[in-house]
């Protein structure tokens, strides 16, 4: 650019600006956080994340879900998550003011409460305690039903009735028990 004057005089040391014009949007990268597809068991996730080119990388925004884009920075910390399938997703603006058209997105599933396995253990194990009072009662009913057969000297024959009842009635109480131990090692290992 040069200046003349309103006699004709023309500028000998013309001024110059040297200027880029920058129509590249920067890539974006996530590059730590819950992995694509994952499950987590906590309520809160940090995602990190970067800018490509680096140094030309001026700012980011991020979301979650279905919300609005908003400035965030690297790490992005979230709390307070459902129980649910989520999607974050962030961006980079660089100096220009160009933005990142396809945004780096993270799918993950938030899950607090107890896993299937443990439902199913906890379940299981419910069933195994009833199974186990239901054996208890009645070995102990055929073990009284013995002695007051022993006591009232009632005949050998039905005395040895009863005596066989009461062992059957003792083991299925002690493999009720085992079954109970077992559902309670379950519960143990999921919960």
């Amino acid at each position: 650019m040069r200046a003349i004057d309103a006699v004709g005089n023309v500028d000998a040391s013309p001024a110059s600006r040297t200027f880029t014009v920058d129509t590249t949007a920067p890539d974006t990268t996530i590059t730590g956080g819950p992995a694509e597809g994952s499950t987590i068991s906590s309520a809160s996730a940090s995602f990190e994340f970067v800018g490509d080119p680096a140094g030309d990388t001026a700012s980011f925004e991020c979301k979650l879900d279905g919300g609005a884009f908003a400035a965030c920075t690297s790490p992005a910390g979230l709390t307070a998550l459902a129980d649910g399938a989520h999607t974050f997703s962030v961006r980079a603006i660089d100096a220009a003011g160009n933005v990142d058209a396809s945004p780096a997105t993270r799918a993950f599933t938030v899950s607090t409460g107890p896993s299937a396995a443990c439902v199913a253990a906890q379940a299981d194990l419910a069933k195994a305690e009833t199974a186990l009072k239901k054996a208890s009662a009645k070995a102990k009913k055929a073990k009284a039903a013995l002695k007051k057969a022993k006591k009232a000297d009632k005949p050998k024959k039905k005395i040895k009735k009863l005596a066989a009842k009461a062992k059957k009635a003792k083991q299925k109480a002690k493999a009720a028990k085992s079954a109970r131990n077992q559902a309670q090692s379950e519960v143990n290992k999921f919960c």
